[in-house]
């Protein structure tokens, strides 16, 4: 099994997780940067526009907003074109042409299980249909009512218990 930390998917492809950090770092990197020269540029603008702008990048919170809004106009940006540009070109301005795959969420906030290994979740169902035969909450010979509910609870508890599903 993988680890949550691991940067790198067993065929060698980056994680979703460093895709997904590298895909919000870069961004804010070029951002912080083009707003940076934007800032230099107050010096080569003509006194009458110069003056102003520099008197309201004069406080901090003004400048951390500029700062934010160019970010989020540059990662807007370049989502908008990264269709229609190269690869390499995506991987220099975003942090990588790939985007991370994040499961499906249902409109509760619950997030979908998309593939379970076969073998896991037999041994999962397997195991918890013994203990409920074993609790007596099974009955073999039964295929309705009480018995299948007791049933789907100890395979609910089994699977939660190694990790396949989160009960909410």
């Amino acid at each position: 099994m993988m680890s949550a930390l691991s940067t790198t998917t067993p065929s060698g492809e980056l994680s979703d997780r460093v895709v997904a950090t590298l895909r919000t770092a870069v961004p804010a990197l070029w951002g912080t940067a083009v707003a940076w020269l934007l800032a230099r540029l107050v010096g080569v603008l003509p006194p009458d526009v110069a003056d102003p702008l520099a008197a309201a990048l004069g406080s901090d919170v003004v400048v951390a907003l500029v700062v934010a809004v160019v970010i989020a106009a540059w990662y807007a940006l370049w989502r908008w074109a990264e269709p229609h540009v190269p690869a390499w070109l995506v991987r220099v301005v975003l942090g990588s042409a790939r985007t991370p795959a994040y499961a499906p969420v249902t409109s509760d906030g619950v997030a979908v299980i998309t593939s379970v290994p076969a073998a896991d979740l037999e041994d999962a169902v397997l195991s918890a249909l013994d203990d409920a035969h074993q609790a007596g909450d099974l009955d073999p010979a039964s295929s309705m009512g009480p018995d299948l509910i007791a049933a789907s609870a100890h395979v609910t508890r089994e699977l939660a218990a190694r990790g396949i599903v989160h009960p909410v």
